[in-house]
């Protein structure tokens, strides 16, 4: 799906001379409202226009809410969707071209702020990059500080493939709960099964294991399609964190999938310990002899590793029963000092 800039909510038609005019400089006055030490960089590209006011917000952060319309001229409101494009272009291009820092992130934060829904989705799509960390860490908050209103219609809408990551996640989660809030947990499931979006799907069982509904998770055929290693490792660490000694028969639901059985019990152990550490050693102690409780003790072994306690990472190795993972564990005891 390409986004182009003509997503920008601006009037169908509007008379061509006072109209252009009025869109360009209220695009303008966004740039210098980011930082008034940009104001001569764009005060030459600014038409004089008595009749130009300021925006008052309220509904585009771009001003285009005030354009006035007369005609119903279709190429006028196509050539005004170019200046506006034009406009935000060149706002981000002042910020862009001043050295990474605090500073420069403040003004993108400044500028983000100011855009409307429609707008941030179109913004981000085409202006944040892979390679700036700090690019993507203002659109990423931007996302999840709006993500009460953000509708799951134009959420689902974006094109994810290029973006970062960070902002793919923070899309796909906001998505995942508003659906969730929506239209609640049964009929959110079929319709994130019918969209075949499995990156949605793994954030929708994720969200929905955190919230009131994280019983009907549990409750999910363990061949269904909805389960794969992301899912099952991203519930098993909210359910070790929130509802342990609850959800803990729901481990034993993989059967003679060792793989999945084993990131369970590995995901879930390691949320609890982190936790919750006393009660998570007593339910590791309880485990009968057998692959489960070796994959909970080889999590309490790398635990005590971290901690720096090396006399109880040795004594939970010898809990474990499986030669090959009892040694290499061994092999990280011995580097401990």
């Amino acid at each position: 799906m390409k986004t182009h800039f003509t997503r920008f909510s601006i009037l169908p038609s509007m008379e061509r001379s006072l109209g252009l005019k009025v869109a360009l400089f209220s695009g303008l006055l966004l740039i210098v409202s980011c930082d008034k030490s940009v104001e001569s960089t764009v005060k030459s590209r600014a038409p004089q226009n008595s009749n130009a006011t300021e925006s008052t917000g309220g509904g585009n952060a771009l001003g285009a809410d005030n354009l006035k319309s007369t005609t119903d001229d279709p190429s006028t409101s196509t050539e005004a969707g170019r200046i506006l494009e034009k406009s935000v272009a060149d706002a981000f291009e002042v910020i862009d071209n001043q050295p990474l820092g605090a500073r420069r992130t403040s003004r993108l934060r400044a500028f983000v702020k100011q855009l409307s829904d429609d707008d941030l989705i179109a913004v981000t799509l085409r202006f944040a990059r892979r390679d700036s960390i700090e690019d993507a860490d203002v659109f990423r908050d931007e996302f999840f500080t709006r993500g009460h209103r953000l509708t799951f219609q134009n959420l689902v809408s974006i094109d994810r493939s290029n973006l970062p990551r960070d902002i793919a996640d923070a899309v796909v989660a906001i998505a995942a709960k508003r659906l969730a809030d929506d239209l609640g947990f049964d009929s959110a499931l079929k319709t994130v099964t019918s969209l075949n979006d499995m990156e949605l799907m793994n954030g929708f069982i994720a969200a929905a294991s955190l919230g009131s509904d994280w019983k009907k998770v549990l409750e999910l055929p363990a061949d269904s399609r909805l389960w794969n290693t992301q899912t099952v490792s991203a519930v098993a660490l909210n359910l070790g964190r929130a509802h342990p000694l609850e959800a803990a028969p729901w481990l034993d639901t993989w059967g003679d999938n060792r793989d999945l059985s084993t990131l369970a019990v590995s995901s879930f152990t390691s949320a609890w310990l982190n936790q919750e550490p006393s009660e998570a050693t007593t339910w590791v102690r309880s485990l009968p002899v057998g692959e489960k409780k070796d994959s909970a003790a080889a999590v309490a072994v790398g635990y005590c590793i971290q901690t720096g306690d090396k006399d109880a990472a040795s004594a939970w190795s010898t809990v474990i029963q499986n030669d090959d993972v009892r040694k290499k564990l061994h092999s990280r005891i011995e580097r401990m000092r």
